[in-house]
């Protein structure tokens, strides 16, 4: 079967067992795709230099820093911002009872005494407040070797509701001074 246009001669399609398309410029469409993935010698493209090389052009000058030639001031003393009216201070763990005990972190406990006797733990690294209270007269620590818990009242989706808490000395006698500092006294001053 053969096919031709009214006006394009040279355009013929046969359809057999061997099929051959011609295209407008006269050649085998076999022909043409074979010739786009010829091998090609890319030698003459490929260059002997590596990414470490220098390539010449424009060198830029590094511009001194206005920051490196003023005096650096050293500080006489260590900057350290006071916690007023402390009195107890000791490094511990913190363990928190929410359905079973979780270890929050080591950190520093501290009880202040300004107008009133306050106590917080600040967790190591972070230098966050895992609890903040004051003591009145219902807190009541409980001491069982290293270990002393305390109930903290906490807002927690309106509520006010006591968490208990675990603080973990390093020694006994922190964990004893502890419990003393935090006893409540109505009668005269609280130390």
């Amino acid at each position: 079967m053969s096919l031709k246009g009214a006006g394009d001669d040279s355009r013929e399609s046969t359809h057999s067992n061997h099929e051959t398309v011609y295209s407008s410029d006269g050649c085998d469409a076999k022909d043409a795709a074979s010739s786009i993935f010829k091998p090609v010698n890319l030698e003459g493209l490929k260059s002997n230099r590596t990414i470490f090389e220098d390539l010449g052009g424009e060198k830029k000058q590094a511009k001194e820093s206005e920051f490196l030639k003023k005096p650096v001031a050293k500080a006489q003393s260590a900057m350290k911002s006071e916690i007023p009216g402390v009195v107890f201070k000791a490094t511990a763990n913190l363990h928190k009872f929410a359905g079973e005990w979780e270890n929050i972190g080591p950190g520093s406990v501290y009880v202040t005494k300004n107008k009133e006797k306050r106590c917080f733990f600040i967790r190591d690294g972070v230098m966050m407040s895992a609890f903040d209270f004051l003591v009145t007269y219902d807190t009541r620590p409980t001491k069982k070797r290293l270990g002393v818990c305390i109930g903290v009242r906490e807002m927690s989706e309106g509520k006010c509701t006591e968490q208990p808490y675990c603080v973990v000395f390093k020694n006994e006698h922190d964990a004893n001074e502890f419990v003393s500092v935090m006893k409540f006294k109505e009668d005269g001053p609280n130390p």
